[in-house]
Parts: C-alpha cells; sequence; structure tokens
C-alpha cells in the first residue's frame, strides 16, 4: 500500500495511488539505486537524467498557463490556492536561492554535472535548438527531439512528456505532474542517495537531490493532489485520463532507470 495513502487523502487520489503503486515501487526498488558507486557511473547517470531534469520545466509551465493568470490583460484563473502552489512550484525551479545566489534548477544540476566531469554538451545543444528553433517557431520540438544527438533512452523520455506537453489536456498534464513526477521525487531521490555517492565529493549532486526532497516532500505531494482533485472533479473520464498519463509517466521513468542500469 502507498505511504502517501491515508484518511486525509481524497478518496480518488487513493485509488490512483493504489493503481500506480507497483510502477512506483519498481522506481523505488530500482537495481540503479545501488549501482553510482564511482564516477564513471555517476557520470552516465546525470548524463541521461538532465533531460528529465530540464523537461519538467515544460510540464510545470504548461500548467501554469492553465491555472494561474498569465494572459494579458490579467484575469484570475482558477483557485488562488493552485495559483500559489504553481508559482510557488516555478519560483523554485527557475530562481531558486543557493549559497551563492539564485540559479534555476536545470542550471544546477549542469554545475553539478560540471564538477564530476559529465558531458553537458548535447543538454545544452538541445536547449539552444529549443530556443532557437522551436521557440522561433521554424520547427516543431516533436522534429528537434528526432533529429537532437542526445541517447536513445533519453529521446524516448522525453518524447514521452512532450505527448502530454502537446496534448495540453489539464487533466493528463496533472497526471504526469503529480503522480509521474511531484510525489514520486522524494523517495525516488532517497532511494538514489546513498553513502556511496557521498565519498564522490560529488557535493553539487546531493545538494540538488538534497533539495529536491526538501522541496517536494510532504507539502508539495499535497497539494499536488489537491490540484488533481480541482481538475479532475466528478468527472470519470477525466480520472481515468489523468490515471493513464500518470502510469505512461511512471513507465518512462522506469524504461529510462533501466537503460542507464545496464550502461553503468
Amino acid at each position: 500500500m502507498s505511504h502517501w495513502v491515508d484518511e486525509t487523502v481524497d478518496a480518488r487520489v487513493c485509488e490512483v495511488l493504489e493503481a500506480t503503486e507497483p510502477l512506483r515501487s519498481q522506481i523505488e526498488q530500482h537495481d540503479l539505486n545501488k549501482q553510482l558507486i564511482s564516477v564513471e557511473a555517476l557520470q552516465t547517470f546525470m548524463e541521461h537524467h538532465v533531460y528529465a531534469v530540464w523537461d519538467f520545466m515544460s510540464l510545470v509551465t504548461s500548467l501554469r498557463n492553465h491555472f494561474s493568470g498569465v494572459a494579458v490583460p490579467w484575469v484570475p484563473v482558477g483557485s488562488a490556492q493552485t495559483r500559489r502552489f504553481i508559482n510557488e512550484i516555478m519560483l523554485g525551479e527557475e530562481s531558486d536561492h543557493v549559497s551563492s545566489g539564485y540559479t534555476s534548477h536545470y542550471e544546477m544540476y549542469l554545475q553539478a554535472m560540471e564538477q564530476v566531469g559529465a558531458d553537458t554538451s548535447r543538454i545544452t545543444a538541445l536547449v539552444w535548438s529549443a530556443q532557437n528553433r522551436v521557440i522561433s517557431g521554424d520547427v516543431s520540438m516533436e522534429s528537434v527531439l528526432s533529429e537532437a544527438d542526445i541517447p536513445v533512452a533519453a529521446r524516448d523520455f522525453l518524447q514521452s512528456t512532450w505527448r502530454v506537453v502537446a496534448a495540453d489536456d489539464p487533466a493528463e498534464l496533472v497526471g504526469a505532474f503529480a503522480f509521474g513526477r511531484e510525489s514520486l521525487i522524494p523517495p525516488m531521490f532517497q532511494s538514489l542517495l546513498i553513502p556511496e555517492i557521498r565519498q564522490l565529493r560529488a557535493t553539487h549532486f546531493v545538494d540538488y537531490i538534497e533539495r529536491h526532497i526538501e522541496l517536494d516532500g510532504d507539502e508539495h505531494s499535497g497539494l499536488a493532489f489537491d490540484l488533481a482533485v480541482e481538475v479532475c472533479g466528478d468527472d470519470p473520464s477525466a480520472w481515468a485520463r489523468l490515471q493513464h498519463a500518470a502510469r505512461d509517466a511512471l513507465q518512462a521513468r522506469i524504461d529510462l532507470w533501466d537503460s542507464v542500469s545496464l550502461l553503468v
């Protein structure tokens, strides 16, 4: 039974958690969690995981476009609690306060990669293409992903996320976000944070992991579940789409972890 299921959680959220528990358990108990015991293994992991760090921002931005006032002229959208939650996530992800000042979690992760000698050239080239080719309207994100020189497993993960972002269905977005990311991150990262990693002098990576365990703990997960209730309400079809998206997001993570596990 999921450790999130208790009397304070909406019954419909509990149903999704119970339905996806086998997938979540696979991630929390994955063999990869015990394999990051060398610098080379950590480099390989980070060179794949960085794409998940980056594409999370597109998922959150899509949610903000639905549940926060981003149009001009501004009008209130959704509940104030939801707006606060989404904007809080964006604030932390885009401009978190660290010892050296403010930085995005993506840039924080790049610094962690550089500290251990991981290759950042392919992810930075992809982000450049997204900024200079997709945002400008020259090509689609799907085309950029298909052409990009990135690990196959990372491309598959990105394409899975982008299908949800491109569909722009609030129920699917919340399913991927709340159940495939936000509530998964603390136990997943806790499993990765084995003692051997601390001995590798990968201090920036450890800081990144610990920061997300702190930020995405009980409070954020609970708010993410509240967002699911607000979006889906009493609509069985919406809950079905949410659960499908949650399953897809979790399976995409398992597939990524499986692939990396074979390489480290």
